[in-house]
């Protein structure tokens, strides 16, 4: 069983070029205002609900089709299975500090971010909003009652969540 997954939104250099880095964050910051930390956001998009449909729907809104030379974006399965081509950047079996902070040291703004394991083999969708070398920023609902949070966790704390994980069913 893996701890973490790292997605890409793009499959190829080519697509994600087609967005700078800036113009993710800008898109982001958007998302946050519609979708602000501390809200609730209760409903579904493109097959899935909670953390999995929102983060869904945080991906179009940023790479929709309108903004990515007529593409549609990029989805994807809780086995982050792409039905567009996406292929996983990577992923880690043991969540420790350094193995987390490997990981996220590939993220880039806007790829998606999944535990792997939890309750019933449910798994934990988040988008990737910025990293430094303390830890990341993440997008994510549901991790408390439809809540959408945008917080920065420490590599430390990330790992940790995972077991924190295993109590969402």
């Amino acid at each position: 069983v893996l701890c973490l997954t790292l997605l890409p939104v793009f499959s190829t250099e080519a697509e994600a070029a087609s967005l700078t880095e800036s113009e993710v964050k800008t898109k982001l910051a958007a998302v946050l205002k519609k979708y602000p930390s501390g809200s609730k956001w209760t409903g579904t998009f493109d097959g899935g609900k909670t953390c999995y449909g929102f983060a869904k729907l945080v991906v179009y809104n940023v790479f929709g089709k309108s903004t990515v030379k007529g593409k549609t974006y990029r989805s994807w399965t809780y086995a982050g299975v792409s039905n567009s081509g996406m292929k996983k950047i990577d992923s880690v079996k043991t969540c420790t500090t350094e193995n987390v902070k490997t990981l996220l040291s590939k993220a880039k703004p806007g790829d998606i971010l999944q535990f792997n394991a939890g309750k019933n083999g449910h798994q934990h969708s988040m988008v990737v909003y910025s990293v430094d070398s303390t830890g990341a920023k993440i997008l994510e609902c549901n991790w408390t009652a439809n809540t959408v949070t945008n917080k920065h966790w420490t590599f430390k704390q990330i790992a940790q969540r995972q077991y924190e994980n295993s109590k969402i069913g």
